[in-house]
């Protein structure tokens, strides 16, 4: 009976989804792989926004003649005066990010910092590898950092 239940829940998810507004269908969020005797279900890997995007390119850059380390994460400015003073101002990709589980906000030695958690550490691993990678040369320090490339000697 339960098998049944979670079997018929799990063929509403393996539907494709209607867009409200156009009524096209687009991917469902996960993939449903069944057989008599086992169920597997599969979630699509977490992708970054193009805003999300953008904000990478330009935060994790050459900065200052130096590229920024990714385990310092991403600056974040503070709120200097009003209700919200001494909080850090969060960019809508970066208030993205921290709904998905992608950055953790955390002091850091100058202000604030978003740091990469491993959910967010595995899909910039993703969007390296990908085909349509951020910039491949300027970015290469972060291949290098991830253990994607290896850096000759």
């Amino acid at each position: 009976m339960l098998v049944a239940m979670v079997k018929s829940q799990l063929d509403l998810l393996a539907r494709p989804a209607r867009d409200s507004l156009h009524g096209m269908s687009r991917s469902p969020a996960a993939a449903v792989v069944s057989s008599p005797e086992v169920v597997v279900v599969t979630t699509a890997p977490v992708t970054f926004t193009a805003k999300e995007r953008e904000l990478l390119r330009r935060e994790l850059g050459m900065r200052f003649g130096q590229y920024p380390s990714l385990a310092e994460g991403l600056f974040l400015r503070s709120w200097r005066g009003g209700p919200l003073q001494g909080q850090p101002k969060l960019p809508p990709a970066v208030q993205s990010m921290l709904a998905r589980g992608l950055v953790e906000v955390g002091p850091g030695r100058i202000g604030y910092r978003a740091c990469f958690t491993a959910a967010g550490l595995a899909a910039l691993r993703a969007l390296l590898q990908g085909r349509h990678t951020l910039e491949p040369g300027l970015l290469a320090h972060l291949r290098q950092e991830l253990g994607l490339d290896v850096l000759a000697d």
